[in-house]
């Protein structure tokens, strides 16, 4: 084979490599767009991908931007309930949930949000980001336990005062199975 053949067939082989790499995790889950009930914020997709080395990516699209609304009457709320253990049912969680409010989603983006593990704040801060429609957590999937599967859950609700209403949006819907997601052990 000549150089350039060499060549050519090398670069060949490293643009299938890193187009292979840069799907490897990723994955998008659709939900049905306008099923949000009453002003809860419309969840239509939930992006989960991991870039680079045991970082985790859970983007959770809306309909419209902003995502979460806050003001004194009401708030917005996002809640990602993440299980390692398919025996545990929803929403009685026993895993891990990260949360944040449409009051909060700014300073969330400075400071991150806190993990919980179960009921109890798990002291690891994860980050946040909001871009248009999307917000965005981002952890080390080591915080998990390094785990080789997931089920989630993703809620969106409208909250008047303190109080939770009947205005969510829910991905899968309460009757269908939790999301499932493999994680990539070429990433760990």
């Amino acid at each position: 084979m000549t150089g350039r053949g060499w060549l050519t067939a090398g670069l060949t082989i490293g643009l299938v490599a890193m187009s292979t790499s840069a799907a490897i995790g990723a994955e998008r889950y659709e939900d049905a767009v306008g099923d949000a009930l009453g002003d809860a914020p419309d969840l239509v997709a939930v992006e989960v991908d991991e870039p680079a080395g045991p970082v985790l990516n859970f983007s959770v699209v809306f309909a419209s931007a902003p995502p979460l609304a806050g003001d004194a009457e009401t708030t917005d709320i996002l809640w990602l309930a993440l299980d390692t253990d398919p025996q545990v049912s929803f929403p009685e969680l026993d895993g891990f949930s990260l949360m944040t409010m449409g009051r909060w989603l700014p300073r969330d983006e400075q400071t991150g949000s806190n993990l919980l593990a179960g009921d109890e704040l798990y002291w690891h801060v994860v980050d946040v980001d909001s871009d248009g429609p999307v917000v965005t957590f981002s952890l080390d999937r080591k915080l998990l336990g390094d785990p080789s599967e997931l089920w989630f859950r993703v809620y969106s609700a409208t909250l008047r005062g303190s109080l939770y209403t009947e205005e969510t949006d829910v991905y899968p819907a309460d009757d269908e199975p939790a999301a499932h997601y493999t994680l990539s052990s070429l990433r760990s």
